[in-house]
């Protein structure tokens, strides 16, 4: 049996400061050697089984599509529909959500086929530094991340909006300025205790996931049935106040609501049977979210 050898490491992650500056000075070179490397599949999978740690597969298709649905209906409903609608391309709107729908489902399926080829935490970084290497992969991540956060932002900053109004106070009660900037604590509490629940459990995430999203499908369900009653078609006239260039101009606002997908594929190793669930929960989703969009869109038009 091959001798095993143990380091203790310290805060930094090397055995001493010699060290940490020798990689320190090889850091340019490494740079180099690996902005370009491509991973092969098989190698991937090596990295991740002498890793020693395996995800537990606790997921279906089912905990997929309501993640994913969890994900994408908040921003359109709540916050880009009326804004798209009257700056971009007034009740055409519903177009627009159809056009955008079809756009994010055709990159959707782009990661279905990865996620259940290569079935491994990471997302979007694995399928990149398999195809154009380790440095386009970096960038498109970080990328990745600043939309996460600025869309994160958007959806709790309009929470506490709404919350607030819900209770009868200014829409701004629960922010305060500093200096040139206004801080939402309410938007901020919120996505701190989002983060505690996800590090506590992935399963336990997933079920408060489903609670949630399910409550706030029955009460969109209710405002469709109630409003529509309520509805007047006249009020789709003229259909294409901004013309057909509106159609378009708002379904690149509007795809800002289709976004998760990428996202959700980073869930491929912790699903039971990711050749299955995976495609089906990405592909539900979105046909969930499409039709949710598009019906709220009517219903705001009408």
């Amino acid at each position: 049996m091959a001798e095993t050898t143990s380091r203790r490491y310290g805060w930094s992650g090397f055995t001493n400061t010699a060290e940490w500056a020798q990689s320190l000075r090889d850091t340019p070179s490494l740079l180099v050697n690996r902005a370009g490397y491509v991973k092969d599949g098989d190698s991937q999978s090596l990295e991740k089984a002498a890793a020693g740690s395996e995800m537990k597969k606790v997921l279906n298709w089912f905990h997929v599509a309501m993640l994913g649905t969890g994900m994408i209906v908040g921003a359109g409903v709540f916050v880009s529909t009326g804004v798209a609608a009257q700056e971009a391309a007034g009740p055409a709107i519903v177009i627009s959500f159809i056009i955008a729908g079809i756009s994010a489902l055709l990159s959707a399926l782009c990661y279905s086929e990865f996620a259940t080829q290569y079935p491994l935490a990471g997302g979007a970084y694995n399928y990149i530094s398999l195809t154009m290497g380790e440095l386009a992969a970096w960038l498109v991540v970080t990328t990745l991340v600043l939309e996460y956060v600025l869309a994160n932002a958007a959806v709790a900053r309009s929470f506490s909006a709404y919350f607030a109004t819900l209770i009868g106070q200014p829409s701004s009660f629960f922010t305060f300025a500093y200096k040139a900037y206004t801080v939402d604590f309410m938007a901020a509490g919120l996505m701190i205790l989002c983060c505690i629940i996800l590090m506590f459990s992935t399963a336990g995430g997933s079920w408060f996931n489903i609670v949630i999203t399910g409550s706030q499908l029955v009460v969109i369900l209710i405002i469709l049935i109630a409003g529509f009653v309520k509805s007047d078609t006249a009020n789709l006239r003229p259909f294409l106040p901004y013309g057909v260039s509106g159609i378009f101009n708002g379904a690149a606002f509007v795809f800002f609501s289709f976004i998760g997908f990428d996202c959700v594929s980073t869930l491929a190793e912790e699903v039971k049977n990711p050749a299955v669930d995976t495609p089906v929960g990405i592909v539900g989703y979105h046909l969930c979210g499409a039709h949710i969009h598009t019906h709220v869109a009517v219903l705001g038009e009408s």
